[in-house]
């Protein structure tokens, strides 16, 4: 089966209405700016407010040991603008359904679809992973490591398809016995099936589920190709290297689809056997989607849509947000008198960060405006400063004395009201019209008359810093060789005798890691939703609890990388 040449980027897309497209003066009235500061990353209990510390004597909460994890450190902040809500559902739907301007009469060449977007948010934008080790709990009890690599990726999109392979691995492979990452060999664990053909006698045949999982996404690869690999590399001979790496290929589709039911009843029964009991039934009841298994199901659905094997199919038409019924998102959705939000106004979930990487891609291209993720500074700096804090003037030739005690650390101090945080969960998922306006207003702050809604104990949000296990406390900024802010004398509030080291922060961009800093502390059980607090998540799936916001940095604020 050849490459296909001919793909049509529209396929199974939803006929789409002509809406107006984002401007620079939209996409800037939607965020509040920052200007050029220096300020406190991390914190510690001493530069807390008195009252606050008080507090944390008589009611045992611990706001030191809370803040242990991410230990101050003086950086300067260049200026930047925030959105001042998550990307929506409508706002990211017109990302998923734009088309090329040259393309816009023929109405085929989407975006989405193109090969070059998933190479600039992997490669471009320094998003890229190279490797990462699984610890498996295999047969007997026996913990073995299953290491995933992504050296050969092309883009997000083949990176995505690795990912979600290597975990079938685990679950159908290495946590069965059939299996081991030293040999690499099958140890049994056949299906038996059968294959008929026109005019012939039905044959029995034998594969083990390693044979079906390579057979399968060698014909994944080759039908996603045109999203996947670019002409050059489609030229280059690329359907007869992708057809080679299965030895037993397809004659027809009622044969691919058999191989994706096995998968799923057997990627079923694993998920049963170690899923968390309060997600057991919902699971049972197809309600709550496991990731591995709805790409299989959105694949199978995909396929059965076309009349042969050898119809492509493009990135749309399964690639899209885990938590959208189908491309188009999910508008059929009625309003129960009115009282629940709109679906185009709730915040994008299940999404990678490398789906939310691309619609700023698509909207600076759009707009001529450099969009951007926010670094996890720059989420601090909006989540828990004022827009005058530790403003640089380049006019004034006086010391800046910061004052570390006028930082917000827990969303609470306006009101000291923390019996509301402690014992509560945030939910990225409120949609009846009353709920989601409290849960705005509690989880979002006023910044000189400006409003940044769900900015803390909402949900986690994507961010541009990798976490690293070893760098947890912030210990980079004790590299001799990490860049120091010289330009103006900075001074600390009761110690103006005394100068501060400030650094010009950078964000951490290290390949050792494989995973990224989310901000935004949606359970706020014990944290109480701290601004500072931090998680680090894999990139390469959609999680329900995570969502994005968008940062826009101005031409002349210098850079961070991107």
């Amino acid at each position: 089966m050849d490459c296909p040449t001919g793909i049509v980027y529209g396929a199974g897309m939803p006929e789409k209405k002509k809406e107006q497209k984002p401007t620079a003066e939209s996409v800037t009235a939607g965020t509040v700016p920052f200007p050029d500061s220096v300020l406190l990353i991390g914190s510690k209990l001493e530069y807390i407010p008195k009252f606050l510390r008080e507090l944390d004597l008589q009611k045992h909460l611990c706001i030191g040991n809370l803040l242990d994890p991410t230990p101050p450190h003086w950086m300067r902040i260049r200026p930047f603008a925030i959105g001042k809500r998550l990307v929506t559902n409508g706002e990211y739907l017109k990302f998923f359904q734009a088309r090329y301007e040259e393309a816009e009469e023929g109405g085929n060449e989407f975006f989405y679809d193109d090969p070059e977007l998933w190479r600039m948010v992997w490669e471009d934008l320094n998003l890229q992973i190279t490797q990462v080790t699984m610890a498996v709990l295999a047969e007997e009890g026996e913990v073995v490591e299953h290491e995933e690599v992504y050296h050969n990726a092309v883009n997000a999109l083949d990176a995505y398809l690795t990912s979600l392979r290597m975990e079938m691995e685990r679950l159908l492979l290495l946590q069965t016995g059939v299996y081991t990452r030293e040999s690499s060999k099958s140890t049994g664990t056949q299906a038996i099936g059968f294959l008929k053909r026109p005019g012939k006698k039905t044959q029995r045949f034998e594969f083990t589920r390693e044979k079906r999982l390579a057979r399968l996404f060698s014909l994944i690869r080759l039908k996603l190709c045109k999203s996947i690999f670019q002409a050059p590399e489609r030229e280059a001979g690329l359907e007869d290297d992708l057809i080679a790496e299965s030895e037993d290929q397809y004659d027809d589709l009622a044969a691919v689809v058999g191989d994706i039911d096995y998968l799923l009843k057997n990627l079923r029964d694993q998920y049963l056997r170690a899923i968390d009991e309060q997600y057991r039934q919902a699971f049972i009841q197809n309600r709550h989607p496991v990731e591995t298994m709805q790409f299989l199901q959105r694949f199978k659905l995909a396929i059965k849509k076309h009349k042969t094997l050898a119809d492509p199919v493009a990135a749309h038409e399964i690639f899209y947000p885990r938590y959208w019924q189908r491309p188009g998102g999910e508008r059929a959705r009625s309003a129960i008198r009115g009282h629940r939000v709109r679906w185009e106004d709730l915040p994008i979930i299940g999404i990678t960060l490398y789906e939310a990487a691309a619609y700023t891609v698509w909207l600076s291209e759009t707009t001529g405006l450099d969009v951007s993720l926010p670094s996890e500074f720059e989420y601090e700096r909006a989540a828990s400063w004022g827009l005058k804090n530790g403003r640089i003037d380049p006019a004034s030739d006086e010391k800046l004395i910061v004052e570390p005690c006028r930082k917000s650390v827990l969303p609470w101090e306006g009101t000291k009201d923390f019996n509301f945080y402690f014992g509560r969960e945030g939910s990225i998922n409120a949609n009846k019209q009353k709920e989601y306006a409290r849960l705005l207003n509690a989880t979002g702050r006023k910044i000189n008359g400006e409003s940044i809604d769900q900015i803390l104990g909402f949900g986690w949000q994507w961010t541009l810093d990798r976490f690293n296990e070893s760098e947890r406390k912030y210990n980079r900024f004790e590299n001799p060789n990490y860049p120091v802010f010289t330009d103006i004398e900075v001074a600390c509030a009761g110690k103006e005798d005394e100068a501060l080291t400030v650094y010009e922060y950078e964000p951490y961009r290290s390949l050792e890691s494989a995973y990224f800093v989310v901000r935004g502390a949606p359970d706020v059980i014990g944290g109480a939703g701290l601004t500072t607090r931090r998680f680090a998540v894999f990139p390469l799936r959609g999680y329900r609890n995570i969502s994005f916001r968008i940062v826009i940095r101005p031409e002349d604020a210098g850079g961070d990388g991107l």
